[in-house]
């Protein structure tokens, strides 16, 4: 198990497909593309915080604007990302709740902007999803300063077996 130092130092990831800075080293300021997926730009968060390889997770930038996507929240969210670049982040996750947490998801982005506070964990629904509730991790990451918004793993829902059916 990893020491607290450990978890707690920065560390740089891919903001496309999570993967790692090569041999952990701060890239430099015109190195920050992605050498593995070669679309991503190397952005800084905590190590207990940095995406995992095939994790769903979105960045948002200090306009609450959508600015990268993961091809596993594509899928997740059944959305490709350059439809929802530069989208507000609300437009693609509302709150779970109507009752006082409107605002929830927003203040969450807003203080991992603003702050080295983190993780906040909110539920909200996929614009496209009717139904479907999704808890999501919202840490600070950058720079420039944003908020990654990871999304957790959804069990897929067990079927219905009819009551005394074998």
């Amino acid at each position: 198990m990893p020491s607290a130092a450990t978890e707690t130092e920065p560390v740089w990831f891919c903001g496309k497909c999570a993967a790692p800075s090569p041999y952990g080293l701060v890239p430099a300021p015109d190195a920050r593309v992605c050498r593995s997926c070669g679309f991503g730009l190397l952005l800084q968060t905590q190590a207990n915080d940095r995406p995992r390889s095939g994790e769903a997770f979105i960045v948002v930038d200090s306009t609450l604007t959508i600015q990268a996507m993961s091809e596993r929240a594509e899928r997740l969210l059944s959305l490709d990302e350059p439809d929802v670049v530069h989208l507000p982040v609300g437009e693609l996750l509302t709150p779970a709740s109507t009752a006082g947490e409107g605002q929830q998801l927003i203040d969450a982005v807003i203080e991992a902007i603003s702050s080295s506070k983190g993780p906040r964990v909110v539920t909200v629904h996929p614009l496209n999803k009717f139904g479907a509730a999704i808890r999501v991790r919202v840490v600070p990451c950058g720079p420039p300063r944003a908020a990654l918004i990871v999304l957790e793993h959804q069990p897929a829902p067990r079927p219905l077996t009819p009551v005394g059916a074998a």
